[in-house]
């Protein structure tokens, strides 16, 4: 019964030991590093949501739903297509249940909307 308590310890150990030798000694390339999602430029329609009290909300050319927090009012254009540039917000909850929050570090007006009080949809 000795030598069976005595196995029982050393096959972990053997196990241990073969793990670390399976591990691979090659060098490994380096892997080219991607702009973080969030300072890559979007492009996108900016438009009036009616519900929650009324928003902006931007949603980009490959349909992600932004929800700006800091537009300015001179983009605030039902319609309006923008270029933008920022960060997503992750530690903040809104009451629109519409979009990822993001803040806007650069933006550009590539082709001018409607103010919102001429649009349609207000």
């Amino acid at each position: 019964m000795r030598k069976s308590v005595k196995f029982l310890f050393v096959l972990p150990f053997l196990f241990f030991i073969q793990a670390c030798n399976a591990m691979p000694t090659e060098d490994v390339k380096p892997v080219m590093q991607k702009k973080p999602q969030e300072m890559q430029w979007r492009t996108g329609t900016i438009q009036f949501m009616e519900f929650e009290g009324g928003f902006f909300g931007l949603v980009t050319d490959k349909g992600e739903k932004l929800l700006p927090m800091n537009l300015a009012k001179e983009y605030q254009q039902v319609g309006a297509i923008v270029k933008v540039q920022g960060k997503f917000v992750t530690d903040m909850m809104t009451i629109q249940q519409w979009g990822t929050p993001y803040k806007i570090t650069k933006i550009e007006l590539i082709k001018a909307g409607k103010p919102r009080a001429d649009s349609k949809l207000y």
